[in-house]
């Protein structure tokens, strides 16, 4: 379940064309473009973003993203998805509470709340 550094430097690459900052999100629908690209059923892809979302926003932070890409490729080398993300595959790291994570600082002295309120609206610009 472990990213490679080699593998991480393609996912990064891969981020990077469609967010040129790597501290931003890709919007679902953006994303969801992407991964249809892989060929693999919808079903899948629907398990791959449940999985890899993991602050539920709708978007892909980097690290959701590399999550994402990294189930992808083990899904096309006829690798079964994990019921649960396993720890090396955890975007953030975990508090003392399983459920709980790290989000990514705030963004140019934005708060995180404030950021997470207006994402629904930037997304939806940014895929029209």
């Amino acid at each position: 379940w472990t990213i490679t550094d080699e593998q991480r430097e393609y996912y990064v690459n891969q981020f990077r064309t469609m967010q040129t900052d790597v501290r931003g999100v890709i919007c679902g629908g953006i994303a969801k473009e992407f991964f249809e690209k892989s060929r693999l059923p919808v079903q899948e892809l629907s398990r791959i973003w449940q999985l890899s979302d993991v602050n539920r926003d709708g978007a892909l932070s980097l690290e959701e993203f590399c999550t994402a890409m990294h189930l992808v490729v083990l899904r096309r080398n006829d690798i079964d998805l994990p019921d649960t993300l396993p720890p090396s595959l955890m975007p953030y790291l975990p508090l003392t509470n399983p459920g709980q994570y790290h989000p990514p600082p705030p963004l140019r002295g934005h708060s995180r709340s404030l950021q997470m309120s207006l994402l629904p609206l930037i997304c939806h610009l940014v895929e029209q």
